[in-house]
């Protein structure tokens, strides 16, 4: 009998408006990837497992560059995120050409065991999908002579959970999962973690000066039904700000921001709370790299981090899928 998984498809980086669409849809697991690059990706060519079945997807994009072969340890080793950079190359093109020219410069591949890369060039705007509990089962983007655009479908994963191939049908359904899993975190690897998991939040206390993000706490409804204010994870100085929420009408749907390095250490340098109503913030100095949190069909049940003593290092999510009825 077939056991039915879930699978969550996060949005495309790259070129947006690319016309030229594909997927790859989701499958048991990755087994290889051949990448042709040479100052960006021009394709890759994915090798998927289906029940211990291979399966060869065609090529998407180009025929130029150098080749790159990643081989997965298959059954044991399977990726987790990518990451990389995407820029507009009209000026590089000996032809001008009427169609969006923004295409993937870089792409580096993280898997369970090991990094692979980056292939291409780390030039342009950075990107990256920092699942953690989860690996990647799939992908989808845009392509014509290069890789435009890319994404990708993942199945989340416990630490009890085997990766072992079995019998698998897969939906895109969306039903309610046990164990939330963590997105990110965004920033810099300094400060001591912490995790606050929750209902609902109520609202938030933000910290911030001129350079960073001092620190962040929040009212929330705990696992039991009761209103719990967290401890402040980061330091004391900074201006606060209050985001209070229309509860229980109101809720939160992404966190998006920048860090960026401050004498030798990453700290976030801003914050901006999406929630179903209205967007709060920025607060802080949107300056460094941007980070985002795909979270279409999740809801977020806890906010994790880093910080020390006088800021915030770095941030993440819990989630959850949303239950459908």
């Amino acid at each position: 009998m077939e056991d039915e998984v879930v699978v969550v498809k996060f949005g495309i980086r790259g070129c947006e408006e690319a016309p030229r669409r594909w997927d790859d849809g989701a499958h048991s697991t990755i087994r290889q990837i051949v990448i042709t690059h040479d100052k960006c990706i021009y394709s890759v060519n994915i090798e998927y497992d289906n029940n211990g079945e291979s399966i060869w997807k065609p090529k998407h994009g180009g025929n130029k560059g150098s080749t790159s072969e990643v081989v997965l340890n298959y059954p044991n080793e399977y990726l987790i995120s990518i990451h990389g950079y995407y820029s507009d190359i009209g000026h590089m093109m000996e032809k001008r050409v009427l169609t969006p020219t923004t295409v993937i410069r870089s792409l580096t591949l993280e898997s369970n065991i090991k990094t692979y890369g980056p292939f291409g060039m780390d030039e342009g705007t950075k990107y990256s999908f920092p699942i953690m509990e989860a690996k990647i089962v799939g992908f989808h983007g845009s392509s014509g002579w290069f890789l435009d655009a890319i994404g990708i479908y993942v199945q989340p994963i416990s630490s009890s959970q085997s990766v072992q191939p079995a019998q698998h049908k897969f939906e895109m359904t969306e039903v309610e999962i046990n164990e939330p899993f963590s997105l990110g975190e965004y920033g810099g690897e300094d400060g001591e973690p912490w995790s606050e998991s929750f209902q609902a939040i109520k609202q938030l206390l933000i910290h911030n000066d001129e350079h960073r993000i001092v620190s962040i706490q929040m009212e929330y409804v705990d696992e039991n039904g009761h209103f719990v204010w967290s401890h402040k994870h980061g330091g004391d100085e900074g201006s606060p700000s209050q985001v209070v929420f229309e509860f229980p009408n109101e809720y939160l749907v992404s966190i998006h921001g920048y860090y960026k390095s401050e004498l030798g250490t990453i700290v976030i340098r801003s914050l901006t709370f999406e929630t179903s109503k209205t967007s709060y913030g920025p607060f802080g100095n949107e300056d460094g790299t941007n980070f985002s949190f795909p979270t279409a069909g999740l809801k977020i049940v806890g906010i994790h981090g880093r910080s020390n003593t006088s800021h915030l290092n770095a941030i993440g999510l819990l989630v959850a899928l949303i239950q459908h009825y």
